[in-house]
C-alpha cells in the first residue's frame, strides 16, 4: 500500500480553521481527520505551517478574550476582576503591607493583604518571608508552654 501523506491542502485549512475558531489542537485535528502526532511532526518539518498555527492560535485567544471582556462587563463581577488584574497587576493585583506595633528596636509585624477577602499573610520581616515561621505545638502565642501557663 502507498505511503498516504496527510499535509494536504485540505487538512492544512481544516486545521488552520479549526486552530482560529478556539478549538485545541486535539479537537483541530479530529475535524481534519487526522491524528495529533501528524500534527506536532507537520509542525516540526514545516517552519510556514509552524508559524500559520501559532498565528491561528494567537487569532483564537483574542477571540475568547473578547468573549470574555463581553461576559465580564454584562454578566461576571468576577471575571471582570480577573480581567484588570492581568492587564494591570501593578493596580488591581498589589499587596499591602501594613505594620502593627512594634518599636525602635525591634521591627513590626507586617501584614500583607492580597487583595482576596478573608486573605491575610502575616509575616516576619526579620525573616524576610511572607509567611510566619511555624511555632512549635507545644509553646502557645505569648511563647509560654502549655503547662507554665496553667
Amino acid at each position: 500500500m502507498a505511503n498516504r501523506t496527510i499535509r494536504t491542502s485540505k487538512n492544512r485549512a481544516a486545521v488552520l480553521a479549526a486552530l482560529t475558531k478556539g478549538w485545541s489542537v486535539h479537537g483541530a485535528c479530529r475535524q481534519a481527520g487526522i491524528g495529533t502526532r501528524s500534527y506536532y511532526d507537520w509542525r516540526d518539518d514545516d517552519p510556514k505551517f509552524r508559524t500559520e498555527a501559532d498565528a491561528a492560535i494567537e487569532a483564537a485567544t483574542d477571540y475568547l478574550e473578547d468573549i470574555a471582556r463581553h461576559r465580564a462587563i454584562n454578566h461576571s463581577d468576577l471575571l471582570l476582576i480577573f480581567l484588570l488584574r492581568s492587564r494591570r497587576p501593578a493596580i488591581y493585583n498589589r499587596r499591602q503591607l501594613i505594620g502593627i506595633g512594634g518599636d525602635a528596636d525591634a521591627p513590626p509585624v507586617g501584614v500583607q493583604h492580597s487583595g482576596v477577602p478573608d486573605n491575610v499573610h502575616f509575616y516576619y520581616p526579620v525573616n524576610n518571608r511572607d509567611r510566619p515561621e511555624e511555632l512549635p505545638d507545644e509553646r502557645t502565642i505569648e511563647g509560654e508552654r502549655d503547662e507554665d501557663a496553667a
